[in-house]
C-alpha cells in the first residue's frame, strides 16, 4: 500500500504544472484506432434482420418482423429493390407465426428457414428466428410457391426447437442446430441445451426435398451449440458454444469452434469476450465473426481472422466512439453474410444489444478475402 507522503506527493504533481508550462493547453487525446481494413457502408433495408446471399444467383434472403409481430422470410436484389415475402399470406401452405433464418440452397433453387409450429405455446421473445424455440425447418423455392415441412418437434415438450440451418457447398447437407432442454439458470444452461445436426439432403422422385442419414453431435459437456455452417470443403462445421465458458456469468459468453466431421475433433478460435455468427469466406482461408472484443459496453463489430484461428483483426468500429462509422457504444452486429467474390459482407445490426429493431448494412471491402 502506498504510503500518505506518497499519494500527497502525486496529488501535488498532477495539480501543478510543470515548469515552464503554466499557459500550455492540454494535450490532445489520441485519434481512436479505426482499422486498417478500408470499407464502406451503407443501409440496404432499413427494417431486415437475418440475411442469406445466393452466391449463384445473388439474390438475398432475409427476413423481418411485420405489423403482426412475427417474422418473415423475404428476397430481394442485393441493393434492397425487388422486394418479395415468401411466407407473407400463406395459410394453408406454412404456419403463419415466425417465419425467419432463410438459407440459400447451392443451387439457387431452394431457401430452407424456419417455422414456428402452428400450435406454440412459447412466447414471441422465445420463438422468434434468433432464438428458435418451438420452430421445425422448411423449405420452399425462391418464388415462394411450394413448401415443404423437413423437420418435426421431437416431442410435445415446448423446451425444443431448431436455429441456423445452413447448406453445404456442393449442396448434398444440411446442417442446424437443435434444442433438447429449456434454459435454466445454471453453469452452461443459460441458452438452454444444443446440439449439431447434419443431414443429406434429397430430392425424390415427386420431386420434393428431404432429409436422410441425420447424424447428432454434442462436442463437449451439455451447453449451448450453435451451428454457423460448413466449410467450403464440407470437412468441418463452424460453430460457437458457451460449453468452455468454467461458471455462471461467463457462461453468458460464446467461443468460435470447428468440429472436423471425420475425426469429431474440436478447435478452439476464439477465447476472449463474447463470439458468434461465423462464416467462412468463399475460399476458406479467412472467417469473419462477431465480437465484443474491445468493445467496454458488449457491443459487437465484425471481424476477420484466418481458418486456424491466427491473424485475428477487427473489421468494423460501430461501437467506437470517434471512428466515422460509429453508431452507438451498445450497437450489435449479429448475422451476416459474404458474397461470391468475398469483398462484400451483408450484416444485420441492432442500435441496442437487447433490441428488436434491425436494419441490413452492406460492408464494401477495398480487397477480397
Amino acid at each position: 500500500m502506498r504510503s500518505t507522503r506518497a499519494i500527497l506527493a502525486a496529488a501535488l504533481a498532477a495539480a501543478l504544472p510543470a515548469c515552464g508550462a503554466r499557459n500550455r493547453e492540454p494535450a490532445p487525446s489520441p485519434p481512436p484506432h479505426c482499422g486498417s481494413y478500408g470499407h464502406r457502408l451503407s443501409t440496404v433495408k432499413p427494417q431486415g434482420a437475418r440475411v442469406d446471399w445466393s452466391r449463384t444467383n445473388g439474390l438475398v434472403a432475409y427476413d423481418r418482423m411485420g405489423d403482426d409481430g412475427y417474422f418473415d422470410v423475404y428476397v430481394m436484389a442485393p441493393d434492397g429493390t425487388r422486394d418479395m415475402c415468401l411466407t407473407c399470406g400463406k395459410a394453408g401452405l406454412v404456419p403463419q407465426k415466425n417465419n425467419g433464418n432463410p438459407a440459400w440452397h447451392p443451387s439457387g433453387n431452394y431457401i430452407v428457414f424456419q417455422s414456428e409450429v402452428a400450435g406454440s405455446r412459447a412466447t414471441p421473445f422465445a420463438s422468434d428466428p434468433g432464438k428458435g424455440v418451438d420452430n421445425v425447418l422448411w423449405i420452399t423455392d425462391p418464388a415462394g410457391r411450394e413448401f415443404t415441412q423437413l423437420t418435426a418437434l421431437s416431442t410435445s415438450d415446448p423446451d425444443r426447437g431448431v436455429l441456423h440451418p445452413h447448406f453445404s457447398a456442393d449442396g448434398s447437407r444440411l446442417s442446424w442446430s437443435e434444442m433438447y432442454e429449456g434454459a435454466e439458470l445454471q453453469t452452461g444452461a443459460f441458452f438452454g441445451h444444443w446440439r449439431l445436426v447434419v443431414a443429406d439432403f434429397v430430392v425424390g422422385p415427386d420431386g420434393r426435398p428431404g432429409l436422410r442419414n441425420v447424424r447428432k453431435f454434442e462436442p463437449g459437456v451439455p451447453g449451448f451449440y450453435e451451428n454457423h455452417g460448413f466449410s467450403p470443403d464440407g470437412s468441418r462445421l463452424v460453430f460457437s458454444s458457451n460449453a468452455a465458458q468454467p461458471a455462471s456469468l461467463p457462461a453468458l459468453n460464446n467461443d468460435i469452434f470447428l468440429l472436423d466431421l471425420g475425426t469429431l475433433a474440436v478447435t478452439r478460435l476464439t477465447d476472449e469476450g463474447y463470439n458468434e455468427h461465423a462464416q467462412y469466406f468463399p475460399d476458406g482461408r479467412k472467417i469473419a465473426w462477431m465480437s465484443n472484443r474491445d468493445n467496454a459496453n458488449r457491443g459487437t463489430d465484425l471481424w476477420i481472422m484466418n481458418a486456424d484461428g491466427s491473424g485475428k483483426e477487427r473489421l468494423t468500429f460501430l461501437n467506437q466512439s470517434g471512428c466515422p462509422e460509429y453508431v452507438g457504444s451498445r450497437t450489435l452486429i449479429a448475422d451476416s453474410s459474404i458474397n461470391a467474390a468475398g469483398d462484400k459482407v451483408l450484416v444485420d445490426v441492432h442500435e441496442e444489444v437487447f433490441g428488436e429493431a434491425s436494419s441490413i448494412i452492406l460492408v464494401e471491402l477495398e480487397r477480397s478475402f
